[in-house]
């Protein structure tokens, strides 16, 4: 969550970011692995405005 909340672009993220292309999109396939493993948290993680706890 760390490494993601500042790598992807949300328009519901608490606080917003602006990555890079490159990085975005090694970032937008790691959170597809992080939901496929970790749905609930996923669902928080996202629920709360992107931001780790």
């Amino acid at each position: 969550m760390h490494f993601l909340s500042p790598r992807t672009k949300s328009d519901d993220a608490k606080y917003k970011s602006f990555p890079q292309v490159e990085i975005q999109m090694v970032a937008d396939q790691m959170e597809a692995e992080f939901k496929r493993l970790m749905p609930v948290t996923h669902e928080h993680f996202v629920k709360h405005g992107r931001v780790a706890p």
